[in-house]
């Protein structure tokens, strides 16, 4: 069967078409194409929203399609529309609860091109995310987003009744970062609670610095490695965090809670950090020749308070000295830091310590 439609559209359908129950059913292979996909979308009344008017002008299907009262079924495809190409399934149960699944590899998309809009510019109501069941396994080799390119994304989740899974989220390259999350959230119309962790690892934290848009007054290249790591357990009255870091050598752990998430948060953490060499550390910073000698560095603080006045408690030992701070820091924004400390530091032999930590 062939059907022209607008937008230079064919649509060349072979298979079976049956009444069960006084139903229509078919099953077959179908072929379409389209060299301007909108107007065929115009001509059924689909509304494209911002998408912005050089999207979806082409389009392109072979596989095999499913058509029952109740769902539609699309799989064994391969599909192209613009530059992008995919090939996989994808469903759609009609119902009260509506539900779809799409199992799919892309070869590239970029997704903001298609929104009309930066990702971070988007408004959704996490509410939504209660009316609907859906599970999708997607797979790009490039995605572009924030005019950056991530290679390597895979994308797996679930959501049924109400409860989001995670079970994978990662991407090999974005910003020469290498990314991993997965969790488990539920409540999106009242409370929203949930459990996850968070890896990450690049060559140099240059990129995540970009992508938070911080400035450092120094090279960041000059770090080298770094990881991070990181547990949340909570909802937005409070949530338990357990993370951990190494970068420039430094191996950094912090413990605890923040309370009134997304409101004015609280702090109660604790933090340590172990590095083996004070003067190596401080010339990888810039602040220093690294011609001391090899002196260890430990040290713990506690933080406690709303960002804005934070009260800190610091101890630690750097080769045999004895090093304290206690006081408060402002933190309005990361280029906007303030701070108010008393320091103090002993040692036993201060002339012998001075030429040690160079």
């Amino acid at each position: 069967m062939l059907f022209r439609s607008p937008g230079v559209s064919d649509i060349d359908a072979k298979g079976t078409l049956i009444a069960a129950n006084g139903q229509p059913q078919f099953d077959g292979d179908v072929v379409a194409h389209s060299d301007n996909f909108r107007d065929l979308l115009g001509w059924l009344r689909i509304d494209l929203g911002t998408m912005p008017p050089d999207r979806l002008r082409t389009f392109a299907y072979q596989g095999k399609l499913r058509l029952r009262p109740d769902v539609v079924q699309a799989y064994g495809f391969n599909l192209k529309f613009d530059s992008t190409e995919a090939r996989g399934a994808a469903a759609y149960a009609f119902r009260a609860r509506p539900a779809f699944s799409l199992d799919v590899d892309l070869d590239r998309f970029d997704l903001e091109a298609y929104l009309g809009r930066k990702v971070s510019d988007c408004e959704f109501a996490l509410a939504k995310l209660d009316t609907f069941d859906t599970d999708i396994r997607v797979r790009a080799g490039e995605l572009t987003l924030a005019d950056q390119l991530a290679h390597g994304v895979v994308i797996d989740a679930g959501l049924i009744a109400g409860v989001l899974t995670v079970r994978e989220a990662t991407v090999v390259d974005y910003l020469g970062i290498k990314g991993a999350l997965s969790g488990i959230a539920q409540g999106f119309a009242g409370k929203t609670s949930g459990t996850g962790t968070v890896n990450l690892a690049a060559d140099s934290p240059a990129g995540l610095l970009k992508l938070l848009g911080w400035q450092v007054a120094f090279t960041p290249e000059r770090l080298g490695a770094f990881t991070f790591n990181a547990s949340l357990d909570g909802d937005r009255d409070k949530v338990t965090v357990d993370a951990g870091a190494l970068i420039a050598g430094t191996d950094i752990r912090l413990q605890g809670n923040i309370r009134s998430v997304g409101e004015a948060p609280l702090l109660d953490l604790a933090v340590e950090g172990r590095h083996g060499n004070l003067p190596g550390l401080l010339q990888t910073l810039g602040v220093g020749a690294g011609a001391g000698a090899a002196t260890p560095l430990q040290v713990t603080a506690t933080i406690n308070g709303p960002l804005a006045s934070m009260n800190v408690l610091a101890s630690g030992m750097v080769g045999q000295g004895d090093v304290r701070a206690a006081g408060t820091v402002a933190a309005s924004s990361m280029d906007a830091l303030g701070c108010k400390l008393q320091v103090s530091d002993s040692h036993p032999n201060l002339s012998a310590y001075i030429q040690k930590i160079g």
